[in-house]
């Protein structure tokens, strides 16, 4: 620039803040370029007066709008378009050419509506749907879309619109429209000018959480700056929220994060170019809301928020019919009552369960056609009692499959778990864990294994009194079925824990032993599916059928029998066999056959090393004691009587030398304790050995040896004979009397 003054002429265009943060940059470039021009938004009368010019440029004057260029749909269009107006981003000219084409395509879609009814619409002329959007005339004042139609008023009246925040919060059970709504919320408030995009922005909770400190800020922070002029969706929302049932975790900071950060970067102000949703629940949002930073019911009204109430039975019906349409397809009562027959064709022996079932479907099909709830009628609680392998697991996935044709359910899922998961493994673990359980399974079928475990422990009962205290709630009433299985003696220890737990499971479903016929039945349909054929098993007459029988009746008495479980593993043994013993140039399309021997083979095999089993894991008896060996043996003579023990010392004979010793060293002992009132420099050495054996008495009872002082004065005196030591013993006494005396005060 300095180099080329009048030579070149430098024009430097830009947004205002980018421009300012460049010449920001180089403090020279401020004085280079001392000219600067500054351009204004459009006002809403030159707006208005370039939208005519452009529909007439391009349409060449033949396209007219309702009321004229001036008129009252006119300046809406327009109006809303200038509500962007300051905001950055606002395209001025180039929005009113977007404007313009979202205008041509709701006019191209009227048209063809039209033609498709028989009509003969203007081509070149705009209506008021055209120009300002479709009339939600049609919605509740309760629903976001009713509050909207209130805004198009006030614009009809040419009133300012009253300022409101655009963020939302929508609660609800899954399922009830609420993204649906969501997306039509985003398409109105960018037909009436609220939102500068109204793009529809799907979102979940572990889009904003990170894994490190600071990555959760930074996530959200490019979330919501993506999403500006946009409706960005968070769904299920009380994700956010990690503290739920009073339990603490380290990561939860980083949800805290991404809840602040929104609080501080959503203002929720009037105007704001940003519509945010949070979907959930009501009770998970509630909780939220209450226990996170209180900035967030600011810029959310809880108090406000959507409620999507579930569908009735007759809008559910009429949901089922569209879907049915759609697909070109239909169904009736009585196809849905073949269903339940084919659904249940691969369970041997269940009849009654069958006939149970079908007297369910049977209630609900009659009470819906009298336009009453069979809900009440039909228990959704069962206690599932029997041995292992009769198809207690089958029958719940087969109970949720016909649940969820009757309407109770809203998925054919089986949540499978056993008692361990129910029960926490401290205080104040139990009750949230059985309730997170609860709401996995919701609308589903929740089957419990081995349920009888549920009885043992405080903290097992505990899961007991929360299952019954949830059942009960309005949430989980008639919702969700719930099955507790097990043996039959172990369940009902289990029921008589809580008085509660019987009356919320009334229905009970008894599955008994397999008969050998339902066995043999099962083991046909097993080898079956891998083309073996069992020629025994067509002819129920012949002997090897009847072996058979005998063979599975032995086996079902044994405590060990599985039922089907245990006739899947006998089949995956005579299928092991047939293939091992086939040849390899065996035709691949020919069919397997299986002996009767080589069956009955098989059956007596695990009939042996289940009985083998039987016995090795008995308890050992104690080994049988002959009475009238034991006297043989025994000797004519009383036995000695045992050496008596104690703490201290073992009483034996002494020897003589050791005798010698002993009363030796007592003598010693005896001078020492008549020397303890003795004190003075000269009477130390006798005090000394005094200390050492003050408070040993065991020294006086034979453990002299053990003590080391004892064994010093034995060995000192052993060298002399015992005359000498008792001479030497007087002399010391006497010394110790005349230096008492002596040292006595008068």
């Amino acid at each position: 620039m300095e180099n080329n003054v009048g030579m070149i002429v430098f024009i430097l265009a830009g947004y205002n803040k980018q421009m300012e943060k460049f010449f920001e940059h180089n403090p020279g470039l401020d004085s280079r370029v001392p000219y600067k021009l500054r351009f204004a938004d459009y006002e809403d009368p030159e707006l208005l007066l370039m939208f005519e010019r452009m529909v007439k440029k391009k349409y060449q004057g033949q396209m007219q709008t309702e009321e004229g260029f001036y008129g009252l749909y006119c300046r809406i269009a327009v109006r809303r378009l200038g509500r962007g107006r300051g905001r950055e981003g606002f395209g001025n000219a180039r929005a009113l050419e977007n404007m313009l084409c979202k205008i041509g395509e709701r006019q191209a879609e009227r048209i063809g509506k039209e033609r498709q009814k028989g009509l003969y619409p203007d081509d070149f002329m705009l209506s008021k749907e055209d120009l300002i959007g479709p009339e939600p005339s049609t919605a509740v004042t309760e629903s976001p879309v009713g509050r909207n139609f209130s805004l198009l008023q006030r614009e009809l009246l040419e009133q300012k619109p009253q300022q409101v925040s655009l963020n939302r919060v929508f609660l609800g059970s899954p399922g009830t429209g609420k993204t649906t709504v969501a997306k039509l919320y985003g398409q109105i408030l960018l037909d009436l000018g609220l939102l500068s995009n109204g793009e529809v922005v799907m979102k979940n909770p572990a889009d904003f959480v990170g894994s490190v400190l600071g990555e959760s800020e930074s996530k959200t922070k490019a979330i919501l700056a993506s999403t500006a002029g946009k409706v960005l969706i968070i769904d299920e929302a009380y994700m956010l929220y990690g503290g739920r049932g009073g339990t603490s975790n380290q990561n939860d900071i980083y949800k805290t994060a991404v809840i602040d950060t929104i609080v501080a970067e959503v203002q929720s102000t009037p105007g704001e170019d940003r519509c945010v949703l949070l979907l959930g629940y009501k009770e998970q949002i509630v909780e939220m809301f209450q226990n996170v930073n209180e900035g967030l019911a600011r810029r959310f009204d809880i108090e406000g928020a959507f409620h999507f109430e579930d569908f009735t039975d007759a809008e559910l019906l009429e949901i089922l019919d569209l879907k049915l349409k759609d697909q070109d397809l239909a169904a009736t009562d009585s196809g849905k009552k073949v269903a339940i027959e084919k659904l249940f064709e691969d369970v041997v022996g269940c009849e009654d369960i069958v006939a149970k079932l079908g007297g369910f479907q049977e209630t609900a099909r009659k009470m819906k056609a009298r336009n009453m709830d069979p809900r009440d009628k039909i228990p959704t609680n069962f206690i599932m009692k029997g041995p292992p392998g009769t198809g207690k697991t089958t029958t719940a996935r087969k109970i949720g499959q016909v649940y969820y044709d009757m309407g109770f359910l809203s998925s054919t899922e089986v949540v499978e778990c056993s008692a361990s998961d129910l029960v926490g493994q401290y205080v104040g673990q139990t009750g949230p864990k059985t309730k997170k359980l609860l709401e996995k399974a919701l609308g589903r079928v929740l089957f419990v294994d081995e349920a009888y475990r549920l009885g043992d422990g405080p903290f097992a009962k505990e899961a007991v009194d929360e299952l019954v205290s949830m059942l009960t709630q309005p949430r989980f009433v008639h919702k969700i079925v719930v099955i507790l299985a097990g043996y039959d003696r172990e369940m009902n220890q289990l029921l008589a824990i809580n008085t509660g737990l019987s009356s919320r499971f009334p229905e009970e479903i008894i599955f008994k032993n397999m008969s050998p016929a339902h066995c043999l039945e099962v083991l046909k349909k097993s080898l079956s599916k891998q083309k073996i054929r069992l020629e025994a098993l067509d002819d129920r007459s012949s002997t090897p059928y009847h072996d058979m029988e005998k063979l599975l009746e032995q086996l079902s008495e044994l405590p060990s029998w599985g039922n089907a479980r245990d006739i899947g593993t006998l089949a995956k043994q005579m299928t092991n066999l047939v293939f091992t013993n086939l040849p390899d140039d065996e035709d691949p399309s020919a069919e397997l056959t299986l002996g009767s021997d080589d069956a009955l083979t098989c059956m007596k095999s695990m009939l042996e090393d289940r009985r083998e089993r039987c016995t090795n894991i008995s308890s050992p008896s104690r080994p049988h004691i002959d009475m009238q060996k034991m006297q043989q043996m025994a000797p004519s003579s009383p036995p000695p009587p045992p050496a008596i023990r104690t703490t201290q010392a073992v009483k034996r004979a002494q020897p003589k030398k050791k005798q010698a010793k002993r009363r030796h060293l007592r003598k010693l002992m005896r001078v020492i304790v008549e020397s303890q009132t003795l004190s003075g420099v000269s009477c130390r050495r006798i005090s000394r050995p005094l200390k050492q054996l003050k408070g040993r008495p065991e020294t006086y009872n034979g453990s002299w040896k053990r003590d080391p002082s004892c064994q010093e004065a034995a060995g000192r005196t052993s060298s002399h004979s015992e005359a000498r030591g008792r001479a030497r013993a007087k002399e010391a006494a006497e010394r110790a009397r005349s230096c008492v005396s002596s040292r006595r005060p008068s």
